[in-house]
């Protein structure tokens, strides 16, 4: 069973998967008593969120480090983007958990023991922790693989068997 017990920060994908399919999701979040942050670069990228609607939300942007920022232009050989790469770097700096459908982000998050989430999960999360009902699981489900064309036949599988498999839910620690 996953827990989540830190922080979370969020990427640009996800900020724009979420808003489009229901901003309702940082609104459970933050009921879970959770804090949420976005990256200052991230939060230019991204029409959907901007300063007002991120203190509605409850999310805090970080202010990248001017040293941070030197770091990612010079490392962005990693293939990854430069605001993913400072989502990353403030992951990894502050112990937030990543929340990304960005698998390049994921795989080289992991790479450096950054713990990650996929949004999918986010809404298993919700859902164990009673915010949303399996159906409105599944329904935002079919929602977010409609705006992401990366979500496959047996991915769509995998996550309806953990949404009705209890055992594999995941909550909130503490």
């Amino acid at each position: 069973m996953l827990q989540i017990d830190k922080s979370l920060i969020f990427d640009a994908n996800i900020i724009i998967d979420f808003f489009t399919i229901s901003k309702d999701f940082f609104k459970f979040i933050n009921e879970l008593s959770i804090e949420m942050f976005i990256a200052d670069v991230t939060l230019l990228k991204v029409d959907q969120l901007n300063d007002t609607n991120a203190k509605e939300l409850n999310i805090s942007i970080i202010e990248t480090p001017i040293d941070m920022l030197d770091e990612s232009a010079n490392r962005c050989k990693s293939g990854l983007a430069f605001d993913d790469y400072i989502t990353f770097l403030l992951a990894k700096d502050n112990d937030l958990i990543l929340v990304t459908n960005d698998k390049s982000l994921k795989i080289h998050a992991q790479s450096k023991s950054v713990d990650t989430l996929w949004g999918l999960e986010i809404i298993l999360f919700l859902e164990s922790n009673n915010k949303i009902s399996k159906e409105k699981a599944k329904e935002l489900f079919k929602k977010l693989r409609i705006v992401n064309n990366r979500i496959t036949d047996d991915i769509e599988k995998e996550f309806l068997k953990l949404l009705y498999q209890r055992s594999s839910t995941i909550q909130k620690s503490g």
